[in-house]
């Protein structure tokens, strides 16, 4: 049974980050909003993840639940493990190595309300942990059932982690749309099918997310077998798309898929 109070859900899946994981925690749990959930997933981590996760659920039990994965699902099946416990109005994502802004799901959950909008999105930086190297500006202006909006999505959907969704996306009974599971760079599968389901979309004009620059990251290692996962998540989009659209976008979507796999 859903909870009445709880606006927003945060989903974090958690895979061997015990370097990084503690300054996520801490921006999370220190939010200025009230009425959130923090769901971690553990994705059957070796290292001391787990433990941290349970000691700062122990000092924040209304805040903090935790999934402990028996095997490794990558990030995709990590985040819908979460969704599946969630019970907020409006669902956000978070990267265990990246932090946020303590005020973040506050601004983000204000413009949400304020023109119920399906999606509202940030602007990022990109941090090494001690300086910023770049700035990143997501949509421009807010964007409401304009005619070209879907097509201006499909091309350039921007990052999961700076928006915030209503659960309708992900939920069964209405949307249901799902992440796939053992899958690396599973953000490049699902973005178009949440861009063409994408009524409205506000913009809140601040840079609000961190983005951790993380050579050890598994999405990061080069000359590794990960690599072909790009093209398997371009290819699961390319034909996904396809089958919820039919020809509609057919320009706009064959772009990102060069995008994403003729260039990998």
């Amino acid at each position: 049974m859903k909870s009445q109070n709880i606006k927003i859900s945060i989903i974090v899946p958690v895979y061997n980050v015990e370097k990084y994981l503690i300054k996520c925690i801490h921006s999370l749990v220190n939010q200025t909003l009230t009425g959130i959930e923090i769901i971690f997933i553990d994705d059957a981590s070796t290292d001391s993840s787990p433990t941290i996760l349970l000691d700062y659920q122990s000092k924040h039990p209304d805040l903090i639940k935790i999934i402990h994965l028996k095997e490794n699902q990558k990030q995709g099946g990590a985040r819908n493990a979460g969704l599946r416990l969630a019970q907020g109005d409006y669902v956000g994502f978070v990267d265990s190595d990246d932090w946020v802004s303590p005020n973040m799901y506050e601004l983000l959950y204000k413009k949400a309300t304020s023109g119920d909008y399906d999606v509202v999105d940030c602007d990022l930086e990109v941090n090494t942990g001690q300086e910023v190297i770049e700035y990143q500006q997501s949509l421009d202006k807010d964007l409401i059932n304009s005619k070209d909006l879907t097509q201006k999505l499909v091309l350039n959907y921007g990052r999961l982690v700076t928006k915030l969704f209503k659960r309708k996306f992900f939920d069964k009974s209405e949307l249901g749309i799902a992440f796939k599971k053992d899958l690396f760079y599973e953000d490049n599968h699902i973005t178009p099918l949440l861009a063409i389901n994408t009524q409205s979309i506000g913009k809140v004009e601040r840079a609000l997310y961190y983005y951790r620059v993380n050579l050890d990251s598994t999405t990061r290692k080069r000359n590794d077998i990960r690599v072909f996962d790009r093209l398997k998540s371009a290819q699961f989009m390319l034909d996904d798309f396809k089958k919820v659209t039919g020809n509609r976008f057919q320009d706009e979507i064959e772009f990102r898929f060069i995008q994403l796999y003729g260039i990998n």
